[in-house]
């Protein structure tokens, strides 16, 4: 792991590698005096640093960003035919009408079991009952 100390004497900061197990005692480099590590209590990290793939070319390449790889993969698989053989994987305008229709129905359905449940509700409590303790009231 990477440790950050800071120098009490010159207020220097330095990153020194080691393991976890290691004591964590260094003295600054410039004015040799023993330093305190700095203590970061959030993890911090480098969004959209890159990684390196082998994906697009033998020898491998670094690549920059998530959307800079989708780019460079959906040009390999046009320039490669590869767009024909697998398909190109875009939503049909029929299946997405068909999805929405779907979730309108299913929130009607529970708008309608809701509606069910409070009247449920009122009329037991109208005849002086209550409902069972396990039941939960969503009003």
């Amino acid at each position: 792991m990477i440790y950050e100390y800071q120098c009490p004497e010159c207020g220097r900061r330095f990153e020194v590698f080691q393991g976890m197990a290691e004591v964590h005692t260094y003295k600054c480099p410039s004015c040799d005096v023993w330093t305190e590590r700095v203590w970061n209590l959030t993890p911090q990290f480098k969004k959209n640093e890159g990684f390196f793939t082998e994906s697009f070319k033998p020898g491998g390449e670094y690549v920059g960003s998530m959307t800079e790889y989708d780019r460079k993969l959906a040009e390999v698989r046009t320039l490669t035919g590869m767009d024909e053989y697998l398909g190109v994987n875009k939503p049909v305008p029929e299946s997405v009408d068909r999805r929405e229709r779907q979730i309108e129905q299913r929130r009607k359905e529970a708008a309608r079991e809701v509606e069910m449940t409070q009247e449920y509700v009122h009329n037991l409590r109208e005849h002086g009952e209550e409902p069972h303790p396990g039941f939960v009231d969503a009003t």
